[in-house]
């Protein structure tokens, strides 16, 4: 548990730094040591975020699944 606690932690750590730095860019202020750490971070926060979105999508999807069941069921039950 605590194993996955600190990579979450990790992650959310880099998504934090990802968001700092993508302000630092947009201000035009980065320095070449910044704008390679956000070429590294960049790449692995999507790919998580993209994970989030497909989890959260299955897990709708399946609650839903639920429910349409539940309807079907109660229909049998008149």
């Amino acid at each position: 548990m605590a194993k996955n606690a600190k990579h979450r932690q990790g992650l959310r750590a880099a998504a934090d730094r990802v968001a700092e730095l993508e302000e630092l860019a947009g201000q035009g202020s980065l320095t070449e040591e910044q704008a390679a750490e956000l070429a590294e971070l960049q790449p692995k926060v999507a790919k998580q975020r993209q994970q989030n979105r497909e989890a959260k999508a299955k897990q709708y999807a399946a609650r839903r699944a639920v429910a349409d069941r539940v309807v079907v069921l109660e229909e049998w039950d008149r």
